[in-house]
């Protein structure tokens, strides 16, 4: 789960939940969630296995904040 929130989140006017469908990750929505996040409190999660929730991605994505330059994530759909 990823959350995006107002600068003062008590202004929020409601919760929004963002939900991607079969072969999608979250990712995918990041400037919409930007967008509502400056007036609502905006959630965001991956299926089970898409995106980071996939092991293997989400190796990937903290090798690639580490600073590798690749990751092989080649295998992330046979695990």
């Amino acid at each position: 789960m990823q959350i995006l929130m107002p600068a003062h989140p008590d202004s929020a006017r409601a919760c929004l939940l963002i939900v991607p469908g079969m072969n999608e990750h979250i990712g995918r929505y990041r400037d919409v969630a930007r967008h509502f996040s400056a007036r609502f409190i905006v959630g965001g999660m991956d299926m089970t296995a898409h995106g980071l929730s996939n092991p293997v991605l989400q190796k990937a994505h903290q090798s690639i904040k580490a600073g590798a330059l690749a990751y092989d994530a080649g295998r992330a759909y046979l695990e």
